[in-house]
This record gives structure tokens, sequence and C-alpha cells, in this order.
């Protein structure tokens, strides 16, 4: 008897885990301000810029921060807030942008592509992180911070 609600309590406590995941809460703002301390020379896409070039979907997201270098290095990340519904429709725009990214790149810079091939691409609850640099675990290590 003690041993089945011992599974019970067990049980429960992963399922609540599980739950509490979804509640994550990401500081956007703190995060980027952080990551561009690290970043150099990082710009803020425009809604006309991630609407008209790379065919995002913008209502589709409730809040986001999309940057990409300056010098065309390749370094980019995104943070973006999603409502759950909407998830997998913004990977798919993300994966098309990215398509679309390692497509420029590849008529200027290898390493770039290389860079984009090779990004991080997450969620913690209903956000979206993405992240390309050389050290994709270290920037994404400075976003954690950020998560609660």
């Amino acid at each position: 008897m003690k041993l089945k609600k011992i599974i019970m309590v067990i049980g429960l406590a992963i399922i609540l885990a599980g739950c509490n995941k979804s509640a994550s809460t990401l500081d956007m703002k703190g995060a980027s301000t952080s990551l561009d301390e690290k970043y150099q020379n990082m710009a803020l896409m425009t809604e006309k810029e991630l609407e008209g070039i790379y065919n995002q979907d913008i209502t589709l997201m409730e809040e986001y921060i999309i940057k990409s270098s300056e010098n065309q290095d390749g370094n980019f990340y995104a943070l973006i807030k999603v409502k759950s519904e909407n998830k997998e429709k913004v990977k798919n725009n993300m994966d098309e942008m990215f398509s679309i990214l390692e497509n420029q790149s590849s008529l200027y810079s290898p390493e770039a592509v290389n860079l984009i091939k090779n990004k991080l691409a997450t969620s913690v609850g209903d956000y979206l992180i993405y992240i390309v640099s050389e050290n994709n675990e270290e920037m994404y290590n400075v976003v954690k911070e950020y998560i609660n």
C-alpha cells in the first residue's frame, strides 16, 4: 500500500513538473540586452523585413525580438513568444527564414552558412529561442539566466 502511494506521489510530481514547464517565462528584453553585450553590431529586424523578405507572419507572434548582425557574419538570435496553438506554424516559418538566410549568406560567406546550419533552436514554455553564433551554448546560457 505504501509503495502505491509513493508511486502515485512520484507520478503526480512528474506531471506537475511537466505542467510547470509551460508556465516558464522569459525576460526577453533582459536576455536581449545581455546577448547584445556578447554579440557585436546587432540590429533589430523590422516588421517590414520579417514579413517582406523572410515571409514571417508576425501576427502569430505575441512578442518578439529578432536581431541579426549588421556585419553579415551570420550572428543572429530570435526570442519569440507565441500562443501554443501557433507554435508549429511559427517554427515552420522560422525554418523557411533560415533557408532564406542560408541562401543569402552563400553568396558572400561560407562561414555564415555553417553557423546557420548549426543553429540552436529550442523552446521553453511558450517561447521559441533561436541562436546562430560561433558558440551557441554560451549564448543560450545567457538566455537561460532570464528564464523563470
